[in-house]
Formats: structure tokens, sequence, C-alpha cells
């Protein structure tokens, strides 16, 4: 990334307090990502913290959104709010010792696009 690159944007982006706020009446829930991300350059996916997500949504989430849109990605609260287990228990589902990586390789563009 280049230094001094400042980005706008909002915690989520289903939420239903913004819709005819933030979000026009005309546009569909299922297209506020899309919206989002024509008007921000940056949205935080909260929803992590809670629960994974299989690789369709990631791959569905990047294509919805422009080529230079970057998603903050909330670490899980295993990682963050679990004492002794959070972040091991992490590693060894996820690690290198898995032989697994995530996001995995062949969902994300060739790009320099950050995700």
């Amino acid at each position: 990334m280049s230094n001094g690159v400042i980005r706008t944007g909002i915690g989520g982006w289903t939420f239903e307090p913004w819709r005819g706020v933030f979000f026009p009446d005309t546009v569909k829930q299922k297209d506020e990502l899309k919206y989002a991300s024509s008007q921000l350059t940056s949205i935080e996916i909260n929803g992590t913290y809670y629960s994974t997500f299989k690789p369709n949504s990631w791959m569905k989430w990047r294509d919805e959104t422009p080529d230079d849109f970057v998603f903050a990605v909330k670490a899980s609260r295993y990682c963050t709010n679990r004492k002794v287990r959070g972040w091991k228990s992490w590693a060894t589902s996820w690690g290198p010792s898995t032989g697994s990586s995530w996001p995995p390789r062949s969902s994300i563009r060739s790009t320099s696009r950050a995700f």
C-alpha cells in the first residue's frame, strides 16, 4: 500500500437503521455491499469476530466491490478474547501445520488489491 493513503469506511454493511438513511430506499438489502463500496473505500467485516465464512462468501464480497476496495477483517473472538486457547486454537485449525491458508490462495485475484 502506498504511504499516505487514507480510506473512509464503516463497520459492516448490514445494519437496519442505515436503511433509508445511508442506503437509499431504492437499494435492496442484497445490494447494500455493492452500494456501500461505491460510496466508501473500505468496510470492516464484523461477522468474522463471531463466525467463519465459506470461501464462496469471500469471493462474492470480492466480486461485488471495486478492485481498489479494501476490507478490514475483524479478528476472531477466539484470537482476541481467550486468554489461553484463542490463538493456539485458531493457529492449529488454520495454520501451516494443517497445510491450509486463509483465505485460500485460489480465491484471491492475482492483483495488488488488498483483501
